[in-house]
């Protein structure tokens, strides 16, 4: 199994599972390395 790089956007092949500590840009939000949210339009988490 091969471990996702944190720094990229997507964590899978399908882009949909993001890695939302790359995509929030809120100061005051503090976002694991791993953390991710899985949704087809999952580059717009900060938004919803």
């Amino acid at each position: 199994m091969k471990i996702p790089d944190p720094k990229a956007l997507f964590a899978n092949e399908y882009l949909t599972s993001c890695f939302i500590k790359n995509v929030v840009k809120a100061s005051h939000v503090e976002i694991g390395e791993y953390t991710y949210y899985d949704d087809e339009d999952a580059i717009h988490f900060e938004k919803k």
